[in-house]
């Protein structure tokens, strides 16, 4: 069995996303090596076209078992670099234009031209070009992406994809100059298998059918992703290839897409929960803000009523001042015509009883009546105090007879 030849060289050609490069280990690894090797089968001895060879593995495969194998393609730095990286005396790289070949008439018995015709906008002159180097009894391979499932059903936009074929308009182009063609579907699935496990086992693997009912069949696979077709001039030229599942040991993709599904399911798992407490945490924060409005509110309403009572307050002090001031005449009058004073009050025992007032030169009614009330200031003598003192001047003139 044929096998991708080992480099000779680490790969420098960039990655761009327009040509295959052997090291994606990705589901395009599996499609890209499949029809390589599904076509290995036919071009045995044979002189071969690898057009649009690209990086130049699949050139390197076919040149494994062909006499001849020329690729070609429009890069520049593609070619230098498959040209240095894979190396064979029967093996050789053109860069030329798909719709201009350097080759003469008649030159070569196949044509291989994988995932091409779609990167052309002018798709007739690439046929042209393949009939014409074609041996009168040679064939032609070739493959394109189904637009319908590639680009449609996947919303995928390819940027270096010109234009796109549907089944239909594949065969059409083909119809062009090879009367005669076999088409084939091509499309990674999921598959129960059943191999043997010795190498001495014969025989070829059967495929089954799981639809309405289990059958033995060859027939397409649905939603078919990449066209390929064999096609020649004479229906004698065209060769019959068996269907064909490549099973790779390097790059297992349902092992691949299984275990990104399950840490894509734990991840969901994760999200799932942190969405949980992300949404309790939300209704708590919603419940606080509610409480901290509402005392917000009911701060604001208490701001209102002080402010209203300091408004208040404010309206009765130039009263409040009126008072004093009149209350300062009356005193002032009063002390100047020697009338008594209020038993009410004792200015000489509030002096003396606070120091604090004498220090301030403030007359002792007045702070009375502004502060020492509300401090709890005596503005008399206490009655005991007084009834002591007399009962104490009594004892005095009793002794004294």
């Amino acid at each position: 069995m044929n096998t991708i030849q080992k480099p000779a060289q680490k790969p420098a050609l960039t990655y761009t996303g327009e040509r295959y490069h052997p090291e994606l280990l990705d589901e395009i690894r599996q499609e890209h090596i499949h029809r390589y090797l599904w076509a290995l089968g036919l071009v045995g001895g044979l002189d071969v076209l690898d057009l649009a060879c690209g990086e130049g593995f699949g050139s390197a495969m076919l040149a494994g078992v062909a006499r001849r194998v020329v690729g070609i393609d429009v890069s520049d730095a593609a070619i230098r670099h498959a040209g240095a990286r894979y190396q064979a005396q029967n093996l050789s790289f053109i860069c030329a234009d798909a719709v201009d070949l350097p080759l003469a008439d008649r030159s070569v018995d196949v044509v291989v031209s994988f995932e091409t015709v779609e990167h052309l906008a002018d798709q007739a002159g690439m046929m042209s070009e393949i009939r014409r180097v074609l041996r009168p009894e040679g064939f032609l391979i070739m493959s394109s992406p189904n637009t319908a499932v590639y680009s449609q059903r996947q919303g995928h936009n390819n940027e270096f994809h010109v234009h796109e074929l549907t089944g239909k308009d594949f065969e059409n182009l083909l119809e062009t100059q090879f009367p005669v063609r076999r088409l084939y579907g091509q499309r990674l699935s999921v598959a129960s298998s059943i191999l043997s496990c010795h190498d001495d086992t014969g025989g070829v693997a059967s495929v089954f059918r799981d639809g309405d009912s289990v059958e033995q069949s060859s027939r397409a696979i649905p939603d078919t992703m990449y066209y390929l077709a064999v096609a020649a001039a004479h229906e004698n030229c065209l060769p019959t290839l068996e269907g064909s599942f490549l099973v790779s040991a390097s790059y297992d993709v349902y092992w691949k897409i299984r275990d990104e599904a399950m840490s894509l399911r734990a991840e969901i798992g994760r999200q799932s929960e942190e969405a949980k407490r992300l949404s309790a945490e939300k209704d708590r924060l919603a419940t606080e803000t509610e409480l901290l409005t509402a005392e917000k509110d009911r701060l604001a309403e208490e701001a209102n009523h002080l402010r209203a009572a300091r408004d208040a307050l404010a309206a009765d002090i130039p009263a409040l001042e009126d008072m004093l001031r009149l209350a300062g005449e009356y005193l002032a009058n009063g002390a100047g015509e020697e009338r008594e004073p209020s038993p009410l009050f004792d200015s000489d025992y509030y002096l003396a009883s606070n120091p604090d007032v004498a220090e301030s030169g403030m007359d002792p009614l007045v702070h009375y009546l502004l502060f020492g009330r509300k401090e709890g200031r005596l503005p008399t003598r206490p009655a005991c105090v007084e009834t002591n003192q007399g009962q104490t001047r009594k004892m005095h003139e009793n002794s004294g007879k």
